[in-house]
C-alpha cells in the first residue's frame, strides 16, 4: 500500500499539532478540575460565594472542553493507526492494559464531571464535593496512565530484555516524569484562569470585585507553583541521565544534553528562567503592580510547555520506541524480505518498504524530520552513499537490509533526488 502523507506539513507536524492541542486541554482538565474542587472547598469553608462561583465557571468550561478534547483524543488514535500502523501495533500490544484502564478512568471522569457540573443546587455540599474529588482523581489517574505510555517510549528499561508488560509500565522514569507533568497541569490551569480574569477586569463593566478576587487568588497560586517546576524538571533530567547515559548512543540522555533535543532544552530552560524572574518581580511589587510581570511569566510558561513536548519527543530519536523500533517503523534487527518487482530488486520499493519517507521528502512527498533529498548526485557517488547509509549520523537509523537492496536504494535515491 502506498504511504499516506499530508501535503506541505508532513505527517509528523500534523501529529505534533494535534497532540500538543490535545495535551494542553488535557493539562487544563487535570489542573482545572483540581482547582475547581479546591475552590469550592475554600468557598464552603470560608462561606464565600466568590470561590464557589469560580468553581462553577471552571466546571462549565471543562464540561464544554471535554467534548473537544474527546474528539482530539480519537483523532490521535486514528492518526497513529492510519499513519504508523506497525508502531500502533507494538504500542497497543505492550501497553494494552494501561490503554484500557485509561479509557475506564476517562469514562469515570466524564460521568463525574457531568454530575459535578449539573448538581450544584440539587445535592448536599458534601456529596457535591465528592463528585468534584472523583472528577479530579479520575483526571489525575488518566494523566498518570498516559504519562506511563509516553515514558515507556523514551525509556523501555528492562522490558527490552524481559518483554514483561509490568516492566514496560513501571519504566525507569515513570514517577519523575509524572511529577514533572502534574505540576504544569496545576500551573497552566492557574495561569489560564489568571489571564482570563485579568482580561475580564479590562473588558467587563460588572462583577469587577469578583474578577479582582479571582485574579489575586489564581495569580498567587501560580506564582508559588512556578518555583516547584524547575525542581521537578531537574529531578526528571537527573533520572533520565542515571537511567540512560550508559546505554548505546544515541540514547535519551545524550539526545537531550548534546543531540537533537538540546536546542529545545536550552529554549525551555531559558523560558523557565524568564518565568521565574518575572514571578519574583510579581512578589516584590505585589499583586496590583506585579501582575503584568506574571502575564509575562504565563507567556513564557505556555511556550516552554511546547518546547518541553519537543524535547521529550527528540530524546528518543531515531527511535519511535527507544532501542526497539526506528522512526521508519522497523524493529531493530528486523529482517525485511527484498522488494522484488518482476524478478529484480526495486530501489523504489526498498525506499518504500523501509519507510525512508517517514523522515525525508523526495520529489515533494514524505516527512520533514530529516533533510529533503535533493540533488544527491552532487554530493555522493553510489559507493559513498552506501557507506553513509550503513553508518549514518546518530539521529538516523542504519540501513539493515541486504547488500543488493542497499545498492538499489542508493542508485534510486541518487537518481530520484536529481529529477
Amino acid at each position: 500500500m502506498e504511504r499516506i502523507d499530508f501535503p506541505l506539513t508532513g505527517n509528523s507536524i500534523i501529529m505534533a499539532i494535534v497532540i500538543l492541542v490535545h495535551v494542553f486541554f488535557a493539562f487544563f482538565a487535570v489542573g482545572g478540575s483540581t482547582l475547581a474542587v479546591f475552590s469550592e472547598w475554600v468557598g464552603r469553608r470560608k462561606g464565600n460565594d466568590d470561590y464557589i462561583t469560580l468553581a462553577r465557571k471552571v466546571t462549565k468550561f471543562l464540561a464544554d472542553m471535554m467534548k473537544i478534547n474527546g474528539v482530539l483524543g480519537v483523532a490521535i488514535i486514528v492518526l497513529i493507526i492510519g499513519l504508523w500502523g506497525s508502531f500502533a501495533k507494538l504500542l497497543y500490544s505492550v501497553m494494552f492494559w494501561p490503554f484500557v484502564t485509561e479509557g475506564l478512568f476517562f469514562l469515570i471522569l466524564m460521568i463525574f464531571s457531568i454530575a459535578y457540573n449539573n448538581n450544584w443546587d440539587k445535592t448536599s455540599p458534601g456529596k457535591h464535593l465528592f463528585y468534584g474529588v472523583m472528577t479530579a482523581f479520575a483526571a489525575i489517574m488518566t494523566a498518570f496512565l498516559i504519562n506511563a505510555i509516553w515514558a515507556f517510549m523514551m525509556t523501555p528499561g528492562e522490558w527490552i530484555t524481559t518483554q514483561n508488560r509490568w516492566d514496560a509500565f513501571f519504566n525507569p522514569i515513570l514517577w519523575e516524569s509524572y511529577i514533572h507533568m502534574l505540576i504544569p497541569c496545576l500551573l497552566n490551569a492557574a495561569l489560564f484562569i489568571f489571564l482570563w480574569s485579568y482580561w475580564k477586569l479590562k473588558t467587563s463593566d460588572r462583577d469587577l470585585e469578583f474578577y479582582e478576587k479571582i485574579n489575586r487568588f489564581t495569580g498567587r497560586k501560580a506564582a508559588l507553583l512556578i518555583f516547584l517546576q524547575p525542581i521537578s524538571g531537574i529531578s526528571f533530567l537527573a533520572r533520565v541521565k542515571s537511567a540512560t547515559q550508559d546505554l548505546a548512543t544515541p540514547n535519551p540522555w545524550q539526545q537531550v544534553w548534546t543531540g537533537l533535543g538540546r536546542p529545545y532544552l536550552h529554549a525551555m530552560v531559558g523560558l523557565a528562567g524568564i518565568a521565574i524572574i518575572f514571578a519574583i518581580l510579581y512578589w516584590i511589587f505585589g499583586h496590583e503592580k506585579g501582575r503584568k510581570f506574571l502575564m509575562i511569566t504565563a507567556l513564557a510558561v505556555f511556550v516552554a510547555f511546547v518546547m518541553g513536548g519537543y524535547t521529550r519527543e527528540k530524546a528518543r530519536k531515531p527511535y519511535l520506541v527507544w532501542g526497539t523500533m526506528y522512526m521508519n517503523q522497523k524493529l531493530v534487527g528486523e529482517k525485511v524480505e527484498p522488494a522484488i518487482i518482476e524478478g529484480e530488486i526495486s530501489g523504489e520499493r526498498v525506499y518504500s518498504d523501509w519507510e525512508c519517507g517517514a523522515c525525508h521528502t523526495l520529489q515533494g512527498k514524505g516527512g520533514n524530520i530529516g533533510p529533503e533529498l535533493v540533488d544527491l548526485h552532487e554530493s555522493y557517488q553510489i559507493e559513498e552513499l552506501k557507506e553513509f547509509l550503513k553508518e549514518p549520523p546518530e539521529d538516523m537509523p542504519p540501513f539493515e537490509g541486504s547488500e543488493e537492496e542497499l545498492e538499489k536504494l542508493a542508485e534510486y535515491v541518487i537518481y530520484a533526488s536529481g529529477e
